[in-house]
């Protein structure tokens, strides 16, 4: 067994960049204690200090092959809970942004019962959004909420557009009971 504790960062990565996943344990070990409070004091919540995590080591395994650090990975680490933290910032913002659109465009038609009920069931499918998968909420987000094409999506995130496919259909799959048919036709024909 390998003992890896004794090697630099530096020499993780590479291993890293091997496939190797027990280097990536042993960084995962070093670093996310440190990020976690990091992230915390970012989120100010455990959970999405968690989230955040989780995000940026599976950022970090995914993109394994391509990384080409230019300093410490450490800073690397840090900067990256920084930005997919302002980048969790943005996509709130959109999803804010859909749901005042969203109650704003049905607001004049609905009497006021009606509209209690769409802005719950925005709040709701908000909420069931938020706890997808992160690469499965990202690719509904980008689909449903923000109206971009499946080969716009599998650019963005560097994945194929059958893998999109894919994601989306099990994200409706994942929420329809959660929310109810009829809201998800209007996400899916609608938008």
């Amino acid at each position: 067994m390998v003992a890896y504790s004794k090697y630099s960062d530096g020499v993780l990565v590479l291993f890293i960049k091997e496939s190797d996943k027990g280097a990536f344990t042993e960084l995962y070990d070093r670093y996310s204690g440190v990020l976690y409070v990091y992230a915390f004091k970012l989120t100010n919540s455990e959970d999405d200090a968690r989230d955040l995590l989780q995000e940026i080591f599976i950022s970090f395994w995914d993109r394994r092959e391509k990384l080409a650090l230019r300093g410490e990975v450490s800073a690397y680490l840090y900067s990256a809970v920084r930005f997919q933290f302002l980048k969790n910032i943005e996509r709130a913002k959109v999803r804010t942004r859909y749901v005042t659109a969203f109650l704003a465009e049905f607001s004049e038609e609905l009497a006021a019962d009606d509209y209690i009920g769409a802005k719950e069931l925005a709040a709701l499918v908000e909420q069931y959004v938020n706890h997808l998968p992160p690469q499965m909420g990202k690719v509904f987000t980008l689909s449903r909420l923000q109206q971009y094409s499946n080969e716009e999506i599998a650019e963005e995130l560097g994945i194929s557009e059958k893998t999109v496919r894919n994601l989306l259909s099990e994200s409706t799959r994942k929420l329809r009971p959660n929310i109810g048919l009829s809201f998800l036709l209007f996400l899916l024909h609608y938008l």
